[in-house]
């Protein structure tokens, strides 16, 4: 399947859903209200490119926004960067006790390790549903004149994993890069390979 590039934010939805309906999930894409992400660009100017950064369970966009705002030097060779911080959504999280969290998806255990078994109690339904939010963030950025080929989608710990099922479950005219933990010399040598 791939998705229509002249309607990006229309397929990706219908797309999303495409796929929740073939593998029997309900839950449909999530949206991305104004209330539930942080955008800045940096250096200020016309951003020419994008990063759509996802935080990890139990946490939220806000100390991301400060610490990409105060730390993050994007390459001059790069030009401005939009970046797009979406909110997870707050939902029972099973390795917290069931407590409400921001969350990503359901996941059964932490930590996860070489002794745990597949699935790892992992909601793909959730997951697949978070997608809409990240494919919004995205077309966002599409929308504001960004080329697809120069965004870049990652996270930290469970936001970082959420780059993965963009990837393998939406075959799409979008290229990215997934980085799962943040570390400042590997973030810029991939910024520099823009």
């Amino acid at each position: 399947m791939a998705s229509d590039a002249s309607d990006p934010a229309g397929s990706s939805e219908s797309l999303l859903l495409a796929i929740a309906r073939d593998l029997g999930f309900k839950r449909p894409p999530l949206t991305l209200p104004k209330e539930c992400l942080t955008e800045f660009v940096l250096p200020k100017g016309r951003a020419t490119c994008g990063l759509v950064w996802k935080h990890g369970l139990g946490d939220d966009e806000e100390g991301w926004a400060d610490m990409l705002e105060d730390n993050f030097r994007v390459p001059a060779a790069c030009g401005s960067c939009k970046f797009v911080l979406p909110r997870a959504p707050r939902q029972p999280s099973s390795c917290n006790g069931g407590d409400v969290t921001t969350s990503w998806f359901d996941i059964a255990d932490l930590p996860i390790s070489r002794k745990s078994s597949a699935p790892y109690g992992c909601s793909l339904e959730e997951a697949l549903s978070s997608c809409g939010r990240v494919h919004a963030a995205i077309d966002k950025l599409i929308a504001e004149g960004i080329p697809s080929e120069r965004i870049m989608v990652g996270g930290f710990s469970q936001g970082g994993s959420m780059a993965t099922p963009r990837q393998v479950y939406i075959d799409s005219f979008l290229e990215f890069i997934a980085l799962a933990i943040v570390q400042r010399r590997r973030l810029g040598q991939a910024w520099r390979q823009l």
